[in-house]
Formats: structure tokens, sequence, C-alpha cells
């Protein structure tokens, strides 16, 4: 019986681990690689061209700074509320992934457990 609580405990925290593991360094991966390329890409990509551009219309027309302004502005907040809505989309897909397989392995172990507890 002891060595029978001592398996179901040792595979029990063994696949915990694994799912805690396998949750962070997904989660921390995906967020280094893909996340802040996308910020950075956004940031760089609109704040510098869109300003560089505006400027450089500035000095002939001042319709074209008025207009690239405009386009500055909408495309800012176009793509932050996007990227506001990405994120939380990104959370709660892989916060209730990371729950249901870290309980999925849970229920497995306590069936486990309780089935040769019972009938054994």
């Amino acid at each position: 019986m002891a060595f029978f609580f001592f398996f179901f405990f040792f595979f029990f925290f063994l696949f915990f681990f694994k799912a805690f593991f396998f949750f962070f360094f997904f989660f921390f991966f995906f967020f280094l690689f893909f996340e802040l390329s996308f910020f950075f890409f956004f940031f760089f990509f609109f704040f510098f061209f869109f300003f560089i551009i505006k400027f450089f219309f500035f000095f002939f027309f001042f319709f074209f700074f008025f207009f690239f302004s405009l386009l500055f502005f909408f495309f800012f907040f176009f793509f932050f509320f996007f990227f506001v809505f990405f994120e939380v989309i990104f959370f709660f897909f892989f916060f209730f992934f990371f729950f249901f397989y870290f309980f999925k392995k849970c229920f497995f172990f306590f069936f486990f457990f309780f089935f040769f507890f019972f009938f054994f």
C-alpha cells in the first residue's frame, strides 16, 4: 500500500510538472517570438513610417500633412484595439487550454487512485 501511494503521488506530480512546464515554456517562447515581434513591427513600422512621410510632405503641402496625421491616427487606434483584442483572445485560449490539460490529468489520476483503493 505504501508502494502504491508512492507510485500514485510520484506519477501524479510527474504529470503535473510536465503539464506545468509544457505550458510555461510554450507560453514563454510564443510570447517572446510572436507577440514581441508583432509589438515591434507595429511601433517601428507605423510610428517611423508615418511620421517620416508626414514630416516629408509637411515641407511641401499642408494638406498632405493633415491627411497623413489623420491616417496615422486611424491606423494607430485600429491596430491598438486589434492588438488588445488579440491579447484577450490569446490569454483566454491558452489559460483554458492549460486548465483543461491539467484537470484532465488530475481526473485520470484520481480515478486511478480511487479505483485501486476501493477494489484492491
